[in-house]
């Protein structure tokens, strides 16, 4: 999927959950106009919005560990992070070394 297709289908996505814009003395937030489910993906859109509005929006990432794929906010310094936890690291890090180990055994 391109780019431009991907971005074309989370606008159409979007507009079946509206946002409302909530100000008070703090300040300005987005919420969900409807209640539910749907509201549940509204909220989704509008933390979404929020963390793109502070520029932080590429430090969310899917774990690389095949068998998790959780969402999580990458905190490394240099914005490295693979893995949503140390137990998945070591588990993508095991099922390579054993990889490593069956093709040496094979050749």
């Amino acid at each position: 999927m391109l780019l431009s297709d991907a971005e074309a289908y989370l606008q159409r996505t979007t507009e079946r959950y509206p946002l409302s814009l909530r100000i008070t003395a703090e300040g300005c937030v987005l919420v969900p106009s409807q209640s539910g489910v749907l509201g549940a993906f509204g909220a989704l859109f509008a933390a979404a919005g929020d963390l793109a509005s502070r520029g932080i929006w590429s430090r969310m990432k899917m774990c690389k560990n095949t068998s998790c794929h959780a969402g999580f906010f990458d905190k490394t310094r240099n914005s490295s992070g693979l893995y949503c936890s140390p137990a998945c690291s070591s588990q993508a890090a095991q099922r390579a070394y054993r990889s490593r180990l069956k093709s040496e055994k094979i050749a």
